[in-house]
């Protein structure tokens, strides 16, 4: 049996509005930068472990993720912005660990179904739908135009990438990524 993980407290966007930081420099934290924007939201900075002086969001960039500890006060926001989703987890463990959050993003664009269970840290970008009772896992990233069909349970750490579909009653596995367009079903 899988032992759950115990991962730090979601926050609400309202508790959001003093900024959050993101982790990984990549393509994936500049969209999630603008749809953080467009919500009102500050990005207080990066931290990547492979970041390259030639990255776009390096003048952001405030460090290796080893500094988080002696720079980022307890208590503060995170959002995981790599899409290997065994990396993204070992990121959430270690901000758990350190007493940070691990907040759950859902751009104002989506609908999710008042009957939805979202995990830890899930990021819902533009244009995605979650159904009735559906059930997100810690970690997921649903992709702009993603589908999550009712009754529907998505794994943890799993991508559900840009106009997937995922049909009603599919259980898709821990650390999960669909191709863009893919369907998943039973």
């Amino acid at each position: 049996m899988k032992k759950p993980m115990k991962f730090s407290q979601q926050k609400t966007l309202k508790e959001l509005q003093g900024g959050v930081y993101l982790i990984g420099a990549g393509s994936y934290s500049r969209v999630l930068a603008d749809f953080l924007h467009e919500e009102g939201i500050n990005v207080l900075g990066l931290f990547d472990d492979l970041a390259q002086p030639s990255d776009k969001n390096v003048a952001m960039l405030l460090g290796y993720t080893k500094d988080i500890i002696n720079t980022v006060p307890k208590g503060a926001s995170f959002i995981v912005c790599i899409g290997n989703g065994e990396v993204r987890k070992d990121y959430f463990q270690l901000l758990s660990d350190a007493g940070y959050y691990t907040p759950t993003f859902v751009s104002k664009s989506a609908y999710v179904s008042p009957n939805v269970k979202l995990g830890s840290g899930v990021v819902i970008l533009a244009r995605s739908v979650v159904l009735n009772s559906a059930e997100i896992g810690d970690g997921c990233i649903l992709n702009v135009s993603s589908l999550v069909d009712h009754d529907v349970v998505v794994g943890d750490f799993s991508h559900i990438n840009v106009q997937s579909c995922v049909s009603n009653y599919a259980r898709v596995p821990h650390f999960y990524q669909s191709i863009p367009g893919e369907i998943i079903s039973e």
